[in-house]
């Protein structure tokens, strides 16, 4: 069965207008500062906040975080979960404190999009780069077609494990995104992000 499936051509269906939306949200920071005046950290704040957060594109990472950074959150989890689950920084977990974050900052205003998501491919110890520092498409390949997991026990949880950071790799080498959105995922508090289709494509 396995050897029959591998051997079938991939169709490419029709994408949704998720799958295509380019994310990028107009006069980011005022609507940024509006929500953090006088935050309180309520449910309904938290929301508005994580709504607004996955809307971003990745030039916009910078002027999230240096507002973040400026306010205190009963759970961090909830609010930067969107660097993992929407740009696929997977080495930016959940529970990441402050320092991690303002490491992951600095990484940002200091490297090119395709060199910061090299970086952590790097830090994971992932092989995607020839010694010469080309890509290794054949390393590539695994990586997108094994690495990426889903929970054999419950379902519906995956683990992106850099599948999205070597997407953003070739996506960046190409110039092309296939068609797909400008990003990996719209999470807002969601958690039904995965690079299938990407992979796929």
């Amino acid at each position: 069965m396995a050897l029959e499936i591998q051997g079938r051509r991939y169709v490419r269906h029709s994408l949704s207008d998720i799958e295509t939306k380019t994310y990028y949200v107009e006069d980011f920071e005022n609507k940024l500062n509006a929500i953090l005046k006088d935050y309180k950290d309520s449910e309904e704040e938290r929301d508005t906040l994580t709504s607004l957060l996955s809307e971003i594109s990745f030039k916009q990472i910078g002027t999230a975080l240096t507002r973040l950074n400026t306010v205190t959150f009963k759970d961090d989890s909830k609010i930067y979960s969107f660097l993992n689950r929407d740009f696929g920084f997977f080495l930016m977990g959940y529970d990441k404190g402050n320092e991690e974050r303002y490491t992951f900052l600095n990484l940002y205003n200091k490297y090119t999009e395709y060199e910061l998501y090299a970086y952590y491919l790097d830090e994971a110890g992932i092989t995607y780069k020839n010694p010469d520092g080309t890509l290794d498409y054949d390393a590539l390949y695994d990586h997108l077609k094994y690495d990426e997991t889903t929970a054999l026990a419950g379902g519906g949880s995956s683990k992106d494990n850099g599948v999205y950071a070597t997407i953003k790799l070739l996506e960046i080498t190409f110039n092309t995104t296939l068609g797909f959105s400008n990003k990996y995922c719209s999470s807002n508090n969601m958690y039904a992000c995965d690079s299938d289709v990407k992979v796929m494509a």
